[in-house]
């Protein structure tokens, strides 16, 4: 790959904003064009607007607020389909239908209106539109800054945020709120033999409201990593090492490494202390040997703690996909309304 900048005319030795990124295919430029980039907090958090010159296909530099939007919506959603299944008797001993889950549910949707037209760009109507302006005249992120909404039924943010519900339902800790249960109607029997037609429901497991709380908030933090994830590509985690000396010659600007022990001791006045001290010795000694075991005793914790997570992870996969086996077997499309085709072909797949 090769990037070229244009230079600005007023100053050659920065850009003008552009940059020209060459890919050696088709294939590759398009998966750049579909991976969100963002500049860290250092350079305002800027979203990268991309397109790509063959095709004059886009991205979408508004996605990374657009999905903290759905986010929060789906916190919302889970906290209103929480509170419905407790509250209605039936739902609570029975179940809500897995295929109706949606219904009674409200989330708000952002609605784009063109950008209206102003005689004279800088009246107050006009000011109005923009975004807030900072210290020193440097402006706000615009964000999602002055974006009408409305409530309509829930559909959007499941789907693109998740894809289905079963998804959204099983991911932890949503599931510390819902139990998904496949049920077998009355011609069949309890084993779920091929002839008889799985109903696959929803059913809320007790929970105070404060403990509601607590799992929507760390829900929350759950949709955070995973939007996080979704921007930290491969190619973009980590940096490339230093050499081990740079390394060092690096660290020397914060702290200098300390000197040699036996050169510490050189600096002892020998007005109050002696030049050869065996218990000064024997003590520096025994402090040298407690240091190193508790180095090794810290490494061990650390990957005993890489295992603990790990196994933690590995949980919750299969908790999961115990969930969705409920809903595997059951005819459930068509959650979402006509909208699967905007789904790509393999969450498309999922749907039906």
């Amino acid at each position: 790959q090769h990037c070229r900048c244009e230079p600005h005319p007023l100053d050659p030795y920065q850009c003008e904003g552009t940059a020209y990124v060459t890919f050696r295919d088709k294939a590759t430029a398009m998966k750049a064009l579909r991976a969100p980039l963002k500049f860290p907090a250092a350079l305002h958090d800027k979203v990268i607007s991309m397109r790509h010159l063959d095709s004059d296909k886009t991205n979408d530099p508004m996605y990374l607020e657009k999905a903290k939007f759905w986010d929060r919506q789906l916190l919302s959603l889970a906290r209103q389909l929480h509170i419905q299944l407790l509250s209605d008797e039936e739902y609570r001993g029975v179940g809500k239908t897995f295929a109706l889950v949606d219904r009674g549910l409200w989330e708000h949707e952002m609605v784009e209106l063109p950008r209206p037209h102003f005689a004279d760009p800088h009246c107050a109507e006009a000011m109005a539109l923009q975004a807030p302006w900072g210290r020193g005249g440097v402006p706000f992120p615009k964000k999602l800054h002055g974006v009408p909404t409305r409530i309509v039924p829930a559909q959007e943010s499941v789907l693109q945020r998740f894809g289905n519900w079963a998804e959204f339902l099983t991911m932890a800790p949503f599931d510390e709120l819902f139990a998904l249960e496949s049920k077998v109607d009355a011609g069949g029997d309890s084993s779920g033999s091929s002839g008889a037609a799985k109903d696959v429901v929803v059913r809320p497991r007790l929970v105070s409201s404060t403990q509601r709380a607590r799992i929507l908030t760390r829900a929350k933090m759950a949709l955070q990593q995973r939007l996080h994830e979704e921007f930290s590509v491969w190619w973009r985690e980590g940096k490339v090492p230093l050499p081990e000396y740079t390394a060092r010659r690096v660290l020397w600007w914060d702290r200098k490494p300390p000197l040699p022990f036996e050169l510490q001791i050189q600096s002892r006045s020998k007005d109050r202390v002696k030049i050869f001290d065996e218990r000064f010795l024997y003590l520096q000694r025994i402090i040298k040997a407690r240091r190193e075991r508790r180095k090794a005793k810290a490494a061990e914790w650390t990957e005993e703690r890489k295992k603990i997570l790990q196994e933690r992870e590995q949980k919750k996969k299969e908790r999961q996909q115990k969930a969705l086996e409920a809903v595997s077997g059951a005819k459930c499309g068509g959650l979402l309304g006509n909208l699967g085709y905007l789904l790509p072909d393999s969450k498309r797949r999922s749907l039906t």
